[in-house]
C-alpha cells in the first residue's frame, strides 16, 4: 500500500492545481492512501472521496511542521510506501509501480523533477540508476521524487528547523535521505522515476544554505560530510564575491558550522 502525505492550501484547491494533482495520483495501478493537511481552509465534497484522512492545520505552518502532523495522525506499517508529493505536482501514469519495481531490496529511492523544460535535479550522466551516498543524495534529493519504505519511517520526524516556512528555508528532504544513510538504509536513485512539476525558479540561496545546515547535523555520522560543508561554504564566499549570492546568506551559513543552530 502507497500512503501519501501531502499538504495544500485554498489557493491551490480553487484554481484546479491540487485536482490535477488527485486524479494524478488515485489514477495510479497500485492503491494509494493520501493522508492530506489542510492549511486553513476546507476540501469540497466531490474531491473529499478520494481522501483518506484529512488533518486541519493553521494557515500559517512550516511544511515539515505540517508533515509531522500527518505522520501522527497515521503511521505506515512495515508493508506500506510513502511519498511526499508538492500538491501542485503529479504523478505520470505508472509511477508507482515503477517505482515498486525498481526498489526491490532498496529501502528508499530518488528520482528527478521534470517541469517539461528541465529537470531538477539535472540529470547526471551516465544516466544509470545510483547507489545513494552522500554526494548523490547532495546532488539529486527532491521531496517530490523521494519515496521511502513505511518501516522506515516509523520513527522518524521531521526537523522543525528546516523546510519552506522554517527557520531554514530548505533542505528537509535532504535531512531525511542523510537519516537513512546513517541508519544503514540502502537507497537507489533513477532518472527512469519521474514527477512532474510546473517550471519555477530554483530557490538556490535557500537551497545552498539548506545543504550546509543539514550537513552541519552529521559530522561525525557520515564519512566527508565536514569536507562537503566546507566546499560548500567556500563556494558560497566566491558566489557572494561574484555577485551571484547574498553576502548574508554565505555569511549564515557558516554559523551553521561554527555553533549550535
Amino acid at each position: 500500500m502507497w500512503i501519501a502525505y501531502v499538504v495544500t492550501s485554498e489557493d491551490r484547491i480553487s484554481d484546479g492545481t491540487f485536482q490535477k494533482f488527485l486524479e494524478s495520483i488515485t489514477n495510479q495501478s497500485e492503491p494509494v492512501r493520501i493522508v492530506l493537511g489542510l492549511r486553513g481552509c476546507s476540501l469540497p465534497l466531490e474531491l473529499s472521496s478520494h481522501i483518506w484522512k484529512s488533518v486541519n492545520l493553521p494557515l500559517k505552518i512550516s511544511l515539515s511542521k505540517a508533515r509531522n502532523e500527518l505522520l501522527s495522525a497515521y503511521r505506515p506499517n512495515d508493508l506500506d510506501w510513502v511519498c511526499f508529493p508538492d500538491d501542485d505536482c503529479w504523478y505520470p501514469e505508472g509511477l508507482l509501480p515503477r517505482v515498486k519495481t525498481m526498489s526491490s531490496k532498496m529501502d528508499f529511492m530518488l528520482g528527478v523533477i521534470d517541469t517539461g523544460q528541465k529537470t531538477f535535479p539535472e540529470i547526471p550522466s551516465p544516466q544509470l540508476p545510483l547507489k545513494i551516498d552522500l554526494q548523490v543524495a547532495l546532488r539529486h534529493t527532491a521531496s517530490a521524487a523521494l519515496f521511502v519504505a513505511g518501516k522506515m519511517m516509523q520513527d522518524f520526524t521531521f526537523d522543525e528547523r528546516l523546510g519552506l516556512g522554517a527557520k531554514v528555508g530548505s533542505a528537509e528532504d535532504l535531512d531525511l535521505a542523510l537519516n537513512l544513510i546513517v541508519r544503514g538504509c540502502q537507497g537507489s536513485y533513477s532518472t527512469d522515476i519521474r514527477v512532474l512539476h510546473p517550471y519555477k525558479p530554483q530557490r538556490v540561496n535557500e537551497y545552498f544554505e539548506g545543504s550546509v545546515a543539514v550537513l552541519s547535523k552529521y559530522f561525525g555520522k557520515i564519512p566527508h560530510a565536514r569536507f562537503s560543508a566546507t566546499r560548500r561554504i567556500i563556494n558560497g564566499f566566491v558566489m557572494s564575491f561574484g555577485g551571484r549570492l547574498p553576502f548574508a546568506q554565505a555569511w549564515r551559513s557558516l554559523s551553521f558550522v561554527t555553533k549550535e543552530w
